[in-house]
């Protein structure tokens, strides 16, 4: 955590300051430490601040100086309460047999957090790839579910991402800090940043897991926050704006999310929500989507465009910004397969954003996309095949196919051009999206 985050945060349950403890730093990162207000203290751990209640026993490892420990918990939680977990805990329940209960639970808590710790920081000291790294997280030790570590990881070239780099470009540069709702692992945050460095950019999301992966792998230099989004952990008018992509429709109290947001943000600051999921498309419902009509209700109070997701990708690959100029009319809004929301405090004049001078998603380390493999390869070079991860991905993302070629070819000239990270050669890669830009060491 940087040392200057403490100046724009506040204790999400009291409102009162926060003061800091630092056990551990590096420079003016704070690595582990202790918030402490009027409601209670809260847990630094790996940079993170985690201002949510109930982390006793996280509050308790970092006390203790026990900061590895204290980071596995953070990314896994405890052992699920089934199987032998059930036993123990009738066990401890018992008159005779509490004591063992207990002493077999705190054993099963410590064998599952070193099995994790094993995995997720290998004794040899080599780096977890990316992809291994959602994978342990998202699919063995949190939801358990494929389809959200697929999404996490090719998150950078599926159609939602090309929404929201539509709607980063048409933020612009704010004359402000700006605020991810919903970071997750930082994708998006990290687009923001290519545009704003050296200004920082605040990350705030509910799961600590993905914000790690956004500290160490994704966005290292965003300010990222563990906390709620109907309890900004920040003070009045502090940024300029506050994007949120995939993410608003999830949250179950919107409204409250909405004016917390509001309250957030200058009287000349820009809401985007992104990727909105729409109730009445013909989907298996996800979140906690609102229909068309819904969400225009909820920003009913504020200067609002709400733009279908499949517009702005259709304008994007020819090269054009979010087509602002109109509102769409509401049978369009509630054929759309997702929405999204461009709003503000003040009368807004809307428009049709322009050519991009480059494309947006040719900033970072160049690299073929991840949804293609490595196919057959010769002196003319390398063909590279496109595969889905899961037949979930196209369903949910099924304009991927009208850009993605189903296979293309890699001239060794081009490979030497992604190596020096040069688009000039690269344009027809880059158009179709078979070559796009990662954060630094992404792949590996």
């Amino acid at each position: 955590m940087n040392r200057e985050l403490l100046d724009l945060l506040i204790c999400p349950f009291s409102k009162s300051s926060l003061t800091l403890d630092t056990f551990e730093a590096k420079d003016d990162e704070v690595e582990y430490g202790m918030l402490h207000s009027e409601a209670g203290d809260f847990p630094i751990v790996a940079g993170i601040p985690i201002l949510l209640w109930g982390k006793t026993d996280l509050l308790a490892l970092v006390r203790a100086g026990k900061h590895q420990e204290a980071l596995t918990m953070a990314l896994i939680g405890k052992a699920p309460d089934q199987g032998v977990g059930q036993i123990n805990k009738y066990l401890q329940e018992t008159t005779w047999f509490s004591t063992l209960g207990t002493w077999l639970e705190e054993k099963r808590q410590r064998t599952w957090e070193r099995k994790a710790e094993e995995q997720f920081f290998p004794k040899d000291g080599g780096p977890v790839d990316a992809h291994r790294f959602f994978d342990l997280g998202l699919g063995t030790y949190h939801m358990k579910k494929p389809s959200f570590v697929n999404y996490n990881y090719y998150r950078f070239g599926c159609p939602s991402y090309l929404v929201a780099l539509s709607f980063v470009e048409a933020m612009g540069t704010p004359k402000g800090l700006v605020l991810d709702v919903g970071c997750g692992a930082g994708h998006v945050i990290w687009a923001i940043q290519q545009r704003m460095a050296p200004q920082p950019t605040i990350g705030i999301d509910y799961s600590f897991f993905s914000l790690y992966m956004a500290r160490t792998r994704v966005a290292p230099h965003a300010w990222l926050i563990c906390g709620d989004a109907t309890a900004l952990p920040f003070h009045q008018g502090v940024f300029a704006g506050v994007f949120s992509s995939d993410a608003f429709y999830f949250i179950p109290n919107k409204w409250g999310a909405l004016k917390e947001i509001e309250r957030v943000l200058m009287e000349s600051g820009t809401i985007m929500l992104t990727g909105l999921r729409n109730k009445l498309a013909a989907h298996k419902p996800v979140g906690n989507p609102l229909t068309p009509q819904g969400y225009q209700k909820l920003v009913g109070h504020l200067s609002s465009r709400i733009i279908p997701d499949s517009h702005t990708v259709h304008r994007y690959l020819d090269g054009y910004g979010v087509p602002a100029a109109e509102q769409v009319d509401e049978a369009t809004l509630d054929e759309s397969f997702a929405v999204s929301i461009w709003a503000g405090k003040r009368n807004m004049e809307f428009a049709d954003m322009g050519r991009f001078e480059q494309w947006p998603h040719a900033l970072g380390e160049l690299a073929v996309n991840p949804l293609y493999m490595t196919g057959p390869s010769n002196d003319a070079g390398t063909v590279y095949l496109r595969r889905y991860p899961l037949d979930a991905y196209t369903n949910i993302n099924p304009q991927v196919k009208s850009y993605l070629p189903e296979l293309f070819r890699l001239t060794k000239p081009q490979a030497g051009l992604i190596h020096q990270n040069c688009t000039k050669g690269l344009e027809e890669l880059l158009e179709r999206w078979a070559v796009l830009g990662l954060p630094p060491g992404y792949l590996h």
